[in-house]
């Protein structure tokens, strides 16, 4: 039997950046910088060449966004929408389900997401940026770590103490760490989309054993 429906934390980063998304030039910006950030690395990536990139000034750069660490942000945030937007679906499935879903969803994400999988997999090019992450970001983060924990992980073993299910979340934050550090070749094949699938299914449902069966 399901549960009744779990609301996702709110973000008021996401609800940002969907107003600047739906600005025709904030989105281009964000698209354009996107790249430029996957490509270059947060230090090296210049708000000059995103400007002449989008078709616009730099100074028009400034009119939608504070600085290179808020373009960023609005970016990295971007990307995220699709992962919030999937995440909506758990509550869709039975509660047992609901965290091999979510695990599903993260690990394709930290795989395929490329802003994401950059910024996990090369963090010398953004030491900048993540050695003074911004609070709200810091604090975001922090909601959606409580509402893995106390919704999806505590509901399938609840003799979990909080120590515990520390462990659990941060053990979860270095496979999907380690998952954004595969290189592109590790899933060369002719079949290479059922196999990233067939990998990904595997790991998640080997993790939720793990954690329905820690005692």
């Amino acid at each position: 039997m399901k549960n009744a429906q779990r609301q996702l934390p709110k973000s008021s980063l996401a609800e940002r950046t969907n107003d600047l998304l739906k600005n025709k030039t904030s989105k281009t910006i964000i698209e354009v910088a996107t790249d430029h950030f996957v490509k270059f690395g947060y230090r090296k990536a210049s708000i000059a060449e995103i400007a002449l990139a989008s078709g616009v000034g730099k100074g028009s750069i400034y009119l939608h966004f504070e600085n290179k660490e808020d373009l960023l942000i609005s970016c990295i945030v971007s990307e995220k929408l699709t992962l919030l937007e999937k995440l909506k679906e758990i509550d869709k499935h039975q509660e047992p389900d609901q965290l091999f879903n979510y695990l599903q969803i993260v690990l394709n994400y930290s795989l395929k997401a490329p802003l994401s999988k950059a910024l996990l997999s090369r963090h010398s090019e953004f030491v900048s940026f993540v050695k003074n992450v911004p609070d709200n970001v810091k604090y975001e983060q922090e909601i959606f770590s409580e509402y893995l924990k106390e919704q999806l992980i505590q509901p399938l073993n609840p003799n979990l103490d909080n120590d515990q299910l520390n462990a659990i979340k941060a053990a979860l934050d270095m496979i999907i760490l380690a998952v954004a550090h595969l290189p592109d070749l590790a899933f060369t094949s002719p079949n290479q989309e059922l196999l990233e699938t067939e990998t990904i299914d595997t790991l998640a449902l080997l993790l939720c054993q793990g954690i329905t069966n820690n005692k």
